[in-house]
């Protein structure tokens, strides 16, 4: 393997934004849709691959949400809203969610839950959560929420991941013996 040699950091002004996708994008991460609902009862949301846990006591994650994208006012406002993790042949709704303008409606099924959250009918699991803290992030804001409720699908099915600009399901054979 041949390293590039980083040196100092560059000013803001001539750092190489395309390298810094191409290097990021070498990180494998699985995909969710946030989803939350508007004012108007509308679904909202967008596709995340920025999503980590962050403590079991209280039981916290994080996701990163662009400052530009129409539902962080919503997810703010609503200060509830549901991370979907995917199963790995829903990248057409991995697609819908990240697509700006796009109707989020009608990209799958879903449902209002009985706690006023919206619910996609299928994924691998989902976390319903409520806003705990938001931290500025260069464009993005990250946003920490505390999960109140757990769903998890027990079929088996496979993550969608994503990794150097491509959408595709994790393998039985990625998966570990455990």
């Amino acid at each position: 393997m041949t390293w590039t040699n980083a040196g100092p950091p560059a000013p803001a002004s001539t750092f190489d934004d395309v390298a810094f996708r191409h290097v990021l994008g070498r990180f494998a991460t699985g995909v969710t849709v946030v989803t939350t609902l508007d004012e108007g009862g509308r679904l909202c949301g967008f596709t995340a691959s920025s999503f980590t846990s962050v403590s079991l006591d209280p039981p916290l994650v994080l996701v990163c949400v662009s400052y530009a994208a129409r539902s962080y006012q919503h997810l703010l406002g609503r200060g509830a809203f549901t991370i979907h993790i995917l199963n790995g042949d829903q990248g057409e709704v991995a697609r819908a969610f990240a697509s700006p303008g796009r109707d989020r409606s009608g990209a799958c099924d879903w449902r209002v839950n009985e706690r006023g959250l919206p619910l996609l009918s299928q994924c691998h699991a989902a976390l319903e959560c409520t806003l705990f803290r938001e931290f500025a992030g260069g464009d993005h804001a990250i946003v920490v929420a505390q999960v109140e409720r757990l769903y998890a699908d027990n079929d088996g099915d496979r993550p969608l991941m994503w990794y150097r600009g491509a959408l595709f399901p994790l393998s039985a054979g990625d998966q570990p013996n455990v």
